[in-house]
């Protein structure tokens, strides 16, 4: 049953990532057989620059161009790992494996007779494994995750452009703040030098320092969407 994952005041939102992708592969062993792999469909591959830290932390193959480092190769290759037969790369004993496609989304991988000629091979997996998506269908994106309050981090955040696009130009930022902070300040940021800004305060936050800026304060004790709302307008944002 879909749940809000659970996150603790340690939580990053790197942790809430895995912690959601390691629920999709979830099972009850004693009446069902382990999903052959967790397909994670990624057409705006918005999730790309978080696969190298990842890779540190989650059974994780990527399809595309072969790359060894990377856990990264066609279709055929990634069915050889899947099967064992890859001396150089064997998968923990028990571990679910998660297939990131980026490019890809879910619709490809349903129709399986319109299916692209490099993701054929793993086409026959949404039979065996399952499908990671939001409950709408769609591919998870950035913004949904944080929004979702079901298999997500159920925060309230803007839907518009410039939110959209605020999220995916502060992912490298995102994935080490603490869930708690992101309900309140992680995207009031629209360019670098505020960037670095918030990035100085949040770390005096998390260190129990005092804020004593306007925008400080607004970042300790407004919600996510009137933080960003107001640096919007004050920037000359729309949407």
């Amino acid at each position: 049953m879909p749940t809000t994952i659970k996150s603790s005041k340690s939580q990053t939102f790197l942790e809430a990532l895995v912690a959601a992708l390691h629920k999709a592969g979830s099972y009850n062993k004693n009446d069902q057989a382990a999903p052959a792999a967790v397909l994670w469909p990624d057409k705006e591959r918005q999730w790309e620059p978080l696969l190298p830290l990842l890779r540190e932390q989650l059974p994780l193959l990527t399809l595309g161009e072969y790359n060894a480092e990377e856990n990264r190769g066609p279709a055929y290759w990634i069915r050889c790992v899947l099967a064992g037969t890859i001396p150089d790369l064997k998968l923990p004993e028990g571990a679910i494996p998660i297939i990131y496609l980026p490019g890809i989304s879910k619709t490809e991988i349903r129709a399986v007779e319109e299916t692209p000629k490099l993701l054929q091979p793993l086409a026959e997996l949404q039979y065996r494994g399952v499908v990671w998506t939001h409950r709408n269908g769609k591919d998870w994106t950035i913004t949904a995750f944080m929004q979702s309050a079901e298999n997500g981090l159920g925060l309230e955040v803007a839907n518009d452009v410039t939110t959209r696009e605020a999220l995916r130009r502060a992912l490298d930022v995102l994935d080490g703040l603490l869930v708690q902070l992101l309900a309140v300040s992680a995207t009031a940021i629209m360019q670098p030098l505020d960037l670095l800004k918030i990035r100085r305060w949040l770390l005096l936050f998390m260190y129990g320092r005092r804020f004593t800026t306007p925008l400080q304060i607004k970042l300790k004790n407004a919600s996510f969407s009137k933080v960003l709302r107001q640096y919007k307008n004050a920037k000359g944002y729309e949407g």
